[in-house]
């Protein structure tokens, strides 16, 4: 990716960078040869501001090739921001009409959905009609099935998280045992089961995004993946994200790891990955997981950073100077999307409290939301996926932060990732202190003019009074 051009760091931000490098460095008893890492900060423009990594793709290989930019790590949730931003291709296109059109209109398995709370006993009629909106909004009344690799919902937790997990462990496991071979059968399968709540009332992690790359086929007869390549990845240079790693590149294929145990594929073999083409998942996750590990898409932070760069630049891809999404869609893909549709945005159940199941960890501030490129706060927007991997565009410094990860569990090298982020917020409010600051000296030497007047304006008898009563 080349040498980092710090000088380019507004120096605020530039500060609390290398107190971050510091951090990273000094993680404990993290070394060469441990499960790879890498992080980089990017102006708007495309110039890279700083840059550093850690690690091998694979630890048990000596010498271990190290990890990068260029390493291929599983998305998982950072599947959604891609797949809701195709979409907003289809309203580019005039193929459909508006967010607020009912996904009934182009799947109607989902036109008389029912409702069953995780505490009731049955189901009743849904009061209205899922939008494309709620999907992306996670206010449909999808949930999701046992996540990576558990065959069970998890045993200890939220009775409301247990409830959900439940509920979809069926369709999960008929997912991953070849009972469901593509996504239109796996919408309507989703479509037999009952929603959460109502339609717009609340807010639930779910399937939302899955449903979602299933209108984009209908409505292009096209193929997810096919549909993502020619019209998103193919315009934007991603030429290492897909929903499979062909053979050639199965060398940069990383290792996935849970703490120190591995996932996905054995010592030596990665062709036998979930995600090899021949051995992925049939069913295109435009979510980001199937069945009990697989079905989202891979990429590389390099990959990654150039999707980010076309929507930081409203539409338009830094390397070509093309228009790949319309500057008005751009915008909306990083706004909101969630909190408009609520007649009190501080109190949506599941997003403003943990009625739903939300996890407690997560830190819901007023006025934070989510849309089609995951949460939206006062310093931009973010998203991440389970083994590691995040992002954040921060428009006030103009800077997108990526980093690239396998190490799906908190450790020391996930809390010094998070350090990244922290860092860089820290800068940007340094940077609003030393500008306010400087707002206020500039205030006050205006007002100190005024109250002196120059040797060139006026005259010597009239700043004599003013400096006696300085005295």
């Amino acid at each position: 990716m080349g040498k980092a051009q710090s000088h380019l760091v507004p120096k605020e931000a530039e500060k609390c960078l290398e107190r971050h490098r510091k951090v990273l460095h000094t993680v404990g008893g993290y070394g060469r040869d441990e499960p790879g890492y890498c992080e980089f900060v990017l102006s708007f423009s495309g110039k890279l501001l700083y840059f550093d990594k850690l690690g091998v793709l694979d630890k048990t290989t000596k010498p271990g090739r190290p990890f990068d930019e260029n390493s291929i790590v599983r998305l998982y949730s950072m599947t959604k921001p891609l797949v809701a931003t195709a979409f907003l291709l289809l309203l580019q296109d005039g193929l459909i009409p508006s967010v607020d059109a009912p996904i009934s209109d182009y799947l109607p398995e989902f036109r008389n959905m029912t409702v069953q709370a995780w505490n009731q006993s049955s189901a009743e009629p849904a009061s209205s009609q899922i939008t494309i909106k709620m999907l992306i909004a996670h206010s449909a009344g999808f949930g999701y099935g046992p996540g990576p690799a558990r065959r069970e919902p998890m045993p200890s937790g939220k009775k409301e998280e247990k409830a959900q997990e439940a509920r979809y462990k069926p369709l999960v496991d008929a997912v991953e045992h070849g009972h469901v071979k593509n996504l239109d059968e796996f919408c309507k399968e989703l479509a037999k089961l009952p929603l959460f709540f109502n339609p717009g009332k609340a807010y639930m992690y779910g399937y939302g995004v899955d449903v979602l790359g299933r209108i984009i086929e209908v409505v292009t007869k096209t193929s997810l993946d096919k549909f993502l390549r020619d019209r998103l990845f193919e315009p934007l240079g991603m030429h290492d994200t897909d929903f499979t790693v062909p053979k050639h590149k199965l060398e940069r294929l990383s290792v996935q790891y849970i703490g120190s145990e591995r996932w996905d594929f054995p010592r030596g073999a990665p062709e036998k990955s979930r995600w090899s083409q021949g051995n992925q998942c049939p069913v295109l996750s435009g979510g980001g997981l199937m069945g009990h590990n697989s079905g989202g898409l891979v990429s590389t932070g390099a990959d990654y950073a150039r999707f980010l760069l076309m929507i930081a630049n409203e539409g338009k891809d830094v390397a070509s100077g093309k228009q790949v999404l319309r500057s008005d869609l751009a915008v909306m893909a990083a706004g909101d999307w969630l909190l408009s549709g609520f007649p009190d945005p501080h109190n949506i159940p599941g997003w403003s409290d943990e009625s739903m199941g939300r996890d407690p960890d997560w830190v819901i501030n007023p006025g934070d939301g989510t849309g089609c490129l995951g949460f939206t706060t006062s310093d931009g927007f973010s998203h991440g996926g389970f083994s590691g991997s995040r992002f954040t565009v921060y428009p006030q410094m103009k800077m997108v932060a990526v980093s690239a990860s396998e190490q799906g569990q908190v450790n020391e090298l996930n809390k010094a990732s998070t350090d990244l982020f922290m860092r860089l917020e820290d800068g940007m409010q340094e940077a609003a202190d030393a500008h306010g600051k400087e707002n206020k000296a500039k205030k006050a030497n205006v007002r100190e003019k005024k109250e002196v007047p120059s040797a060139k304006r006026g005259t010597k008898k009239a700043a004599k009074p003013a400096t006696k009563s300085r005295k």
